[in-house]
């Protein structure tokens, strides 16, 4: 893949634009059925949890992924 580095997996960079927040909010999506372990950016979140917030789930019609600004399971956001 273009662009990527062999400390990143395979994910889709991410930009909310949400009513209300003056700045645009920056995340990412990977996929469950990756292999991510190597990817650096979920290697320095600490908390598991968190990390589990930028990852996809698999369904019967594709992925799955909610993002949540605020609240238990917030998204995690990338200060860029």
């Amino acid at each position: 893949m273009p662009g990527r580095t062999s400390s990143e997996s395979a994910h889709i960079k991410v930009w909310v634009v949400v009513r209300g927040i003056n700045l645009g909010l920056h995340t990412r999506i990977y996929f469950v059925d990756f292999d991510n372990e190597g990817d650096i950016l979920l290697n320095s979140i600490v908390s598991a949890a968190r990390a589990a917030t930028l990852v996809a789930k698999k369904t019967d019609n594709g992925y799955n992924f909610d993002i949540c600004l605020q609240g238990e399971k917030e998204t995690v956001f990338l200060n860029v």
